[in-house]
């Protein structure tokens, strides 16, 4: 067993283990280099036990506020499940409160290609006024970034255009079948209200932190 030798405020064993796997002795390691290591053991021995704080707190917060808002959607007589607003939590006089915003991550399956073929279609045949320029709108719809993905806004914007042409109407159709909700994260804020009644946020950056309530 390695023997523990004391260095500044903590301590090392008489060996690391460098890069490649292979324990040095530290009588061969530079001054500097030992107080870095033990600079950054401690600090990230530390990060580690904040971390496991904040996680058990974001578990805490996500199954609290979930049980509440589940039940007051049954007391309005809404489904839970179906249920995918935004919430504000207050307390009881409004000095303090808790933003629970909801973001659902949309992919589409294969019937895109098809759509996109319906509406190429009709974009044939309208070659004059102001069709140019529904071209130009259709033609970004469907552009993909560096990932090879589409942009899902811009897609869903085409919904909104009021067109009686049947074949768009098809390919509107074939758009929402095409729509899956592959997952959705809940981003949570802390706001209280300062002596000057103005909003302050309680600064807790675990949103990155994957929480193990459903």
């Amino acid at each position: 067993m390695a023997k523990a030798i004391k260095k500044g405020k903590g301590t090392i064993p008489d060996k690391l283990r460098d890069q490649d796997g292979h324990l040095v002795p530290i009588k061969y390691i530079p001054e500097h280099d030992l107080r870095r290591h033990m600079m950054v053991t401690d600090i990230i021995t530390k990060a580690n036990k904040v971390s496991t704080v904040i996680r058990a707190f974001k578990d805490y917060v996500v199954s609290e506020t979930n049980a509440f808002v589940e039940e007051m959607m049954k007391e309005g007589g809404i489904e839970p499940d179906k249920f995918r607003g935004n919430v504000t939590l207050y307390n009881f006089e409004k000095s303090s409160k808790i933003e629970v915003n909801n973001h659902d991550f949309i992919s589409f399956s294969e019937k895109i290609g098809v759509a996109r073929e319906l509406i190429d279609e009709c974009l044939n045949e309208w070659t004059k006024g102001t069709k140019k320029e529904l071209r130009l709108i259709v033609s970004k719809a469907f552009k993909t970034d560096k990932r090879g993905l589409l942009d899902t806004k811009r897609i869903l914007d085409l919904l909104s255009y009021e067109i009686e042409d049947p074949r768009w109407q098809k390919a509107m159709e074939v758009i929402k079948e095409s729509i899956s909700i592959n997952k959705r994260k809940q981003y949570y804020s802390f706001r209280t209200k300062n002596e000057q009644d103005e909003w302050t946020r309680i600064i807790l950056d675990f949103a990155g932190i994957k929480s193990i309530v459903k």
